[in-house]
């Protein structure tokens, strides 16, 4: 079911947080997650200008664990195992999970929407970024949450 789900061109990544830090666990490597939507049309200028940067795109395949986490796929089924009380309503599908996900742990709800985490769930960086098409800006917030990372 996740067949409609894409990471960047040239990038391999989870769409799964918790086989994302279970991956980071194991590799050493801090975890780039991508908050993003199949119907994100900033998220697809954010790919079309920053990650497809050949630089870029190697500095985060060499560094980072990418989570690819969609917030608008409420097309694709959760097992009832992975289900999500949120108060008073259960929720149910991929995209209402991962924006819950992003709205508890990073109180924001629009995308893209990128936060660098270790694998225990701890933010590397003072802020996290938002839509920004400056590359070097970027590559700015890529170095400073790969250098608080303690391997």
């Amino acid at each position: 079911s996740y067949d409609k789900l894409h990471e960047p061109l040239g990038y391999k990544g989870f769409f799964d947080i918790a086989e994302a830090k279970a991956f980071a666990r194991q590799n050493g490597k801090p975890i780039f997650i991508d908050f993003t939507g199949i119907n994100c049309n900033n998220c697809r200028k954010m790919e079309q200008y920053v990650l497809s940067n050949e630089d870029v795109k190697q500095f985060m395949n060499d560094n980072f664990v990418l989570c690819e986490l969609y917030c608008d796929m409420n097309d694709i089924k959760l097992p009832e195992s992975e289900w999500v009380n949120d108060g008073d309503r259960t929720i149910t599908t991929l995209g209402r999970r991962n924006l819950f996900y992003q709205r508890t742990n990073y109180n924001m709800n629009a995308q893209p929407y990128y936060v660098i985490i270790d694998a225990d769930g701890k933010v590397l960086t003072k802020e996290n970024y938002k839509y920004d098409r400056d590359v070097q800006k970027f590559v700015n917030y890529l170095n400073e949450g790969l250098s608080n990372y303690n391997k």
